[in-house]
């Protein structure tokens, strides 16, 4: 049932109580709407720095040997996670890009790239670090859609 939709491009299912009674034209609490993610895990390579310890964290992954960015993923973060994926990750430290396609030229439609600008304030980390990410599809290029993070570990 779980891979039904995902395969077939559905990106939420519809739920109600069963005694509830359809009433046209009206909303109700008895129907509810829930979003279908994807999930993965990505290398976290980098972070974007905050007074909260990181903005965002910088995602990739493998492509043979080449580490490959996908994205900056920040949706989930409350301030109290903020400081615990900090801590998860500060050690990690290192003064090279572990990612082969960075720069790229130009931020994106949903200014997600990292031009050689915005890299200037990321902090980069040795690739040991995984991070659990949902998101609703791939798109013809990375970032992958409407990204959340889950967890991190190493």
């Amino acid at each position: 049932m779980e891979e039904w939709p995902s395969k077939n491009l559905i990106c939420s299912r519809s739920a109600k109580r069963s005694d509830s009674i359809y009433q046209p034209r009206q909303r109700s609490d008895l129907w509810s709407k829930h979003r279908i993610n994807l999930s993965q895990e990505f290398v976290i390579g980098g972070y974007v720095p905050s007074n909260l310890g990181l903005d965002s964290t910088i995602v990739g992954f493998y492509r043979g040997k080449n580490l490959i960015y996908a994205s900056r993923v920040r949706a989930a973060f409350v301030p109290a996670t903020r400081r615990k994926v900090f801590d998860q990750l500060k050690h990690l430290t290192t003064a090279h890009c572990p990612f082969t396609n960075l720069p790229e030229p130009n931020s994106g439609r949903c200014g997600q790239g990292l031009t050689a600008e915005k890299m200037k304030v990321c902090v980069w980390l040795k690739p040991e670090a995984v991070a659990q990410v949902e998101f609703l599809e791939w798109t013809s290029r990375p970032p992958p859609a409407h990204q959340v993070h889950c967890h991190a570990r190493r």
